[in-house]
């Protein structure tokens, strides 16, 4: 017998309805006229018609079970078109917000096979989208990144989220500073499917977090430490120095001459000169060490690990021949002298603090300023 299914009494299904009664009432119709025929013949006729109308009420149930059928499967197909329908705007939403939003959103499987990727995605990868689904992590970052970004995968793969920065070098530009957030992808038995990446480009917040650093750290006019770097530079050198027990040396600078040369020839010389002396003492110095303007015409230069005051005197020599060369000035190209005095402390022994390693430099400084473009070790005896 088929399965029953609710019947919907709708309009088109009332003539099935009809005839069944029909078909019910000729049974009956039959039996009454049977009941007045002769006895042998009301028995085997009463047994045809009762026999023939519950064939004909098989027959209009059958209809009508038939019919509900065809009924159901229509609402059903109807509501799986609706269903099927709502599905694919909801996938267009989707795709139209993803390939939409500021950032680069992929998902992986849990093999690591990329099945879900948004425009930018594809952009910054340089692969069409047909090209990238299926593969796997591996072939789309390459090895090399692969492996250094497996780990953050193994994490998020076990149901923790990951977050990282990363920088990519691209040709002919500057590299590229990445944010990354894995979320890990889990059926409502926590079981985990995949990962969701979302990848942000932060370069330009880099760029400026680093311009405001800059600034807040280096010398508008020279490029050099500022006096906040610079103390940052000599408590980090008292505390490498004291942790290896050596020596370092700070060489405290002053510009002779550079006051009068910058009252007659004016600021924007001044300026010039300032640059001009900047660069001059790098290129005496090695890239380890420290050279900064801390004010005016005032610069300190930090010599770690030098193996005694013989080292620091070198520098200092080198520095002040290299000042004393006149400097030529705009496109007139004009002469102008001036010089440097330097006052030296050595790291323990004048001073195991940065105040009184910079206090006893100047001291020193100012003994050297006495005789003019030369340096003085602090308590050294004068000359």
């Amino acid at each position: 017998m088929l399965p029953m299914l609710p019947l919907h009494l709708d309009r088109p299904m009332r003539p099935l309805w009809v005839a069944f009664v029909v078909f019910l009432l000729a049974g009956v119709a039959a039996a009454t006229l049977i009941w007045r025929a002769e006895p042998l013949e009301f028995w085997f006729s009463a047994a045809l018609g009762l026999l023939f109308s519950l064939l004909l009420a098989y027959v209009a149930k059958l209809l009508l079970e038939t019919r509900a059928h065809e009924q159901n499967l229509q609402a059903l197909l109807a509501e799986r078109k609706q269903s099927e329908q709502a599905l694919r705007e909801s996938v267009q939403q989707l795709r139209l917000f993803t390939d939409n939003v500021p950032v680069m959103t992929a998902a992986f499987d849990k093999d690591l096979h990329l099945v879900f990727v948004n425009k930018r995605y594809v952009e910054f990868f340089g692969h069409g989208k047909t090209d990238l689904l299926g593969q796997h992590l591996r072939e789309v970052v390459g090895q090399r990144t692969f492996s250094e970004i497996e780990g953050y995968f193994v994490q998020v793969l076990q149901g923790h989220p990951v977050n990282y920065e990363r920088s990519r070098k691209v040709a002919n530009r500057e590299p590229l500073f990445l944010e990354i957030k894995l979320l890990p992808h889990s059926d409502d038995q926590g079981n985990v499917l995949g990962c969701f990446t979302v990848t942000t480009d932060v370069t330009e917040y880099k760029l400026t977090e680093e311009r405001i650093q800059r600034v807040a750290h280096h010398d508008s006019l020279t490029g050099l430490p500022n006096r906040l770097l610079f103390n940052d530079r000599l408590q980090q050198a008292i505390s490498l120095t004291k942790r290896d027990a050596r020596l370092f040396a700070l060489l405290y600078l002053d510009l002779d001459r550079f006051k009068r040369v910058n009252d007659s020839l004016g600021h924007t010389a001044g300026d010039e000169i300032l640059q001009a002396v900047a660069g001059r003492i790098r290129h005496e110095v090695r890239e380890s060490d420290t050279v900064a303007r801390i004010g005016g015409d005032e610069f300190t230069v930090l010599l770690p690990n030098v193996a005694g005051r013989e080292e620091a005197q070198t520098v200092a020599n080198k520095i002040i021949a290299a000042l004393t060369t006149p400097f030529q000035l705009g496109s007139q190209k004009q002469s102008v002298e001036i010089g440097t005095s330097i006052g030296i402390s050595i790291y323990p022994e004048d001073g195991q603090d940065a105040d009184t390693l910079v206090k006893t430099a100047d001291t020193a400084m100012y003994s050297a300023k006495e005789v003019g473009s030369s340096f003085r070790f602090y308590n050294e005896p004068k000359a």
